[in-house]
């Protein structure tokens, strides 16, 4: 009985995991690419230009 709740957490605790993995990317992906253009706008532009 202990055995198949300890499994049965571990389980629960690896999908749990990987969906805030996923989610964390997710989240994260949007604002990273407006942050990585606005590097780019203001930082590289003025570079090439000069």
């Amino acid at each position: 009985m202990r055995y198949s709740i300890t499994s049965f957490l571990r389980r629960w605790w690896f999908s749990a995991l990987l969906l805030g993995v996923l989610l964390t990317i997710a989240l994260i992906s949007g604002p990273t690419r407006a942050v990585l253009s606005n590097y780019y706008y203001y930082v590289m532009l003025p570079l090439i230009s000069r």
